[in-house]
């Protein structure tokens, strides 16, 4: 796989398709090689994106720096709220920079009241100039 290859998954279910597929077991332990084991199993979320994203994704996966950023609303009530306020955040401070490659909000398929927010970016320099998730008001609560 190349930087240009960005394996996406059409449902959670081929993904479980396939590290069930006998060809899986016989790279799982080359992967599990270079995993720190003290920690246990790797924990995989999958996102979920609104089809108007799907195209996007690709350029911030394969940008030189992609942020990752998890977030939960203070509470469930709050989550359509919180998707709101972050999207505005992004639109306004983030999408327009120079060095920027776009962004994608999505949710966790594992726990729809998180939010999932990627961001390709040129370096962390730029990025850490633009976008510093700990500004967000009070209304979030960084995920850990």
């Amino acid at each position: 796989m190349n930087g240009s290859d960005v394996p996406a998954w059409t449902s959670v279910e081929a993904h479980q398709a396939c590290i069930s597929a006998p060809a899986f077991k016989e790279v799982a332990p080359k992967l599990v090689s270079i995993i720190d084991d003290t920690r246990g199993q790797p924990t995989v979320l999958h996102g979920h994106f609104a089809e108007d994203f799907k195209n996007e994704i690709r350029p911030i996966l394969v940008a030189p720096v992609t942020e990752i950023a998890l977030i939960t609303a203070k509470s469930a009530e709050q989550l359509e709220e919180t998707k709101t306020k972050t999207t505005e955040l992004i639109e306004t401070a983030v999408r327009p920079s120079l060095g920027c490659h776009g962004y994608v909000l999505g949710n966790f398929v594992e726990d729809p009241n998180k939010l999932l927010v990627l961001v390709g970016w040129d370096t962390v320099e730029v990025r850490k100039s633009r976008w510093v998730l700990a500004s967000l008001s009070n209304d979030f609560i960084p995920s850990e």
